[in-house]
């Protein structure tokens, strides 16, 4: 008896000797997880949320009743949780993205305006042509802006105005009707500036 007393408080020893050793390394991952969350926590909190800058808000220059005339559809504003605008200044980019109420189709109007940011290099002014340049599929838009293209990949418009570029997309379920609206949105935008 004494000896399987002896090797069931061993057998019982070695389990508890795992549980610590289990414990204190999944204690160590957690405060090790903890500490990055805490670490990303500080420096997302000295990252500015807004720049303030002297750019173009899109939500401001196309509200969502004149997008909605634009498309031929009711869009509305739906942003995360909060029932406004997608609308966001990081980056010297102003976002907004509007909703139709009764079906998939999306406006999305970005700014880009350079210098105008605690970071001016993100996007310098040489930034249209560097991001004309990685688009394989472009084709050349006239009439619109000092310069303009239209990638059928994306589905975008992208078009230059003076040291800013503006990027304009309405996706609808009518691939056909995505380019002429991306552009008539575009000219109301710029004619609006």
């Amino acid at each position: 008896m004494k000896k399987t007393t002896i090797i069931i408080i061993v057998i019982v020893g070695v389990i508890v000797m795992v549980g610590l050793i289990a414990a204190a390394l999944i204690g160590i991952r957690t405060y090790n997880v903890v500490q990055k969350q805490q670490t990303a926590n500080k420096q997302a909190s000295t990252v500015p949320q807004t720049v303030e800058r002297e750019g173009v808000d899109m939500c401001k220059l196309i509200p969502a009743s004149k997008a909605s005339d634009i498309v031929g559809e009711t869009v509305a504003t739906k942003g995360p949780n909060t029932g406004e605008p997608t609308s966001s200044s990081l980056e010297m980019a102003s976002l907004c993205e509007y909703f139709a109420t009764d079906s998939l189709t999306r406006v999305s109007m970005r700014s880009h305006t350079p210098g105008t940011s605690a970071d001016s290099d993100t996007y310098p002014p040489e930034a249209y042509d560097t991001q004309k340049a990685s688009i394989s599929d472009k084709v050349a838009v006239s009439g619109i802006g000092d310069d303009a293209y239209w990638s059928p990949s994306s589905a975008s418009l992208t078009v230059k105005q003076g040291d800013s570029y503006f990027s304009f997309s309405v996706l609808t379920s009518d691939s056909d009707s995505q380019k002429p609206k991306s552009e008539a949105l575009a000219k109301a935008a710029l004619a609006a500036l």
